[in-house]
């Protein structure tokens, strides 16, 4: 792979809000709450702008997945 397309690569993407909704599925609401509470990794470039690398958000929500009980 050449260094120009793993500068592209799905897991090095960073955006905005509508990167982590696509991503999470989350709405945009729940992620401003857990922006603010520091619950989701982000980072904050000034007052307002936030930004999501896509391979964070990959391990954040493999880190809260919960396995599923099967039944007897």
């Amino acid at each position: 792979m050449s260094e120009q397309s793993a500068q592209h690569a799905p897991e090095q993407e960073v955006g905005g809000y509508a990167l982590a909704e696509r991503l999470t599925g989350l709405k945009r609401s729940t992620l401003y709450s857990l922006v603010c509470q520091k619950r989701i990794p982000h980072s904050r470039l000034s007052g307002r702008l936030v930004r999501f690398r896509a391979s964070e958000l990959a391990q954040w929500l493999d880190e809260h997945r919960v396995a599923v009980a099967v039944g007897k």
